[in-house]
């Protein structure tokens, strides 16, 4: 996904949240990111909330881990080396010339010599719920980007984070991937709505980043989170601040405001 710069607006909402009442009892119950894929560091927004942020890096290839390592700046930051799945089992990761590419799945014919496969390694793969409950941090933003399985990772994972944010491919660069529509819709089922450009679905010829948030089915909706300020934050850790959804003044001031509602109850 890269690295993205920190927008005006990301920069004046953070000074607002850290002012606000219910901002300092994040530092006695911290939000948890996962970045499963986290080749190159943590997103460049979470880092000025690193205060009140848990931080789990899922990062299978030795090489890059122990950059991982050394990640300073959050109040807790764990590393994880085996890879993250639908259902526990032993699988080999392909690691590829340029290790970006690296997958546990098979690079596909419209791929290019980034994915020529060197070597492998045989590791175990686990869920995201497995990970949780061993780490006991929750995971209230999640970022994917895992070349390939970032469907299956979701499908290891019950909980429900505030905000998803995936690296999601519109043709199959790997055998038997599923694609980005396939996410949408299986995160549409689950109570997300898409804040990327929608448009992005319907391409066929690169990745897709995409965001979704956490909005809620039936009973269970946006007013009964655990604490809104946590999913405005989670959304924020994520870059969801630039997202279409939130980029138009009108639809920042109807969020801004049913955040106030539900914060300051009539």
């Amino acid at each position: 996904m890269g690295r993205q710069r920190l927008s005006p607006a990301f920069a004046s909402t953070v000074s607002a949240l850290r002012t606000h009442a219910r901002f300092a009892g994040l530092r006695e119950a911290p939000l948890g990111l996962y970045d499963v894929g986290a080749r190159g560091g943590p997103p460049l927004n979470a880092y000025p909330f690193g205060g009140v942020l848990r931080l789990v890096l899922c990062e299978p290839d030795p090489a890059e881990t122990r950059h991982l390592q050394a990640t300073e700046g959050f109040r807790e930051v764990r590393v994880e080396t085996r890879l993250i799945g639908a259902h526990p089992r032993r699988a080999s990761l392909k690691l590829t010339r340029k290790p970006g590419g690296s997958s546990i799945l098979q690079p596909g014919m419209r791929t290019n010599d980034r994915h020529e496969v060197i070597r492998e390694i045989a590791l175990d793969v686990i869920t995201l719920d497995q990970l949780q409950s061993e780490c006991g941090v929750p995971c209230d933003a999640l970022k994917i980007d895992v070349q390939g399985t970032d469907f299956e990772v979701l499908e290891g994972c019950s909980t429900l984070p505030h905000c998803i944010r995936v690296e999601a491919s519109t043709f199959e660069s790997y055998l038997g991937q599923h694609l980005a529509s396939d996410i949408y819709e299986l995160l549409v089922g689950r109570g997300y709505a898409l804040i990327s450009d929608p448009r992005l679905l319907g391409q066929t010829d690169f990745s897709a980043d995409l965001q979704f948030s956490w909005w809620g089915t039936g009973e269970t909706d946006l007013s009964r989170t655990r604490d809104a300020t946590s999913w405005l934050l989670a959304h924020m850790v994520l870059g969801a601040i630039d997202a279409p959804r939130f980029r138009c003044p009108e639809a920042w001031a109807e969020h801004l405001a049913e955040l106030k509602r539900i914060l300051e109850p009539e």
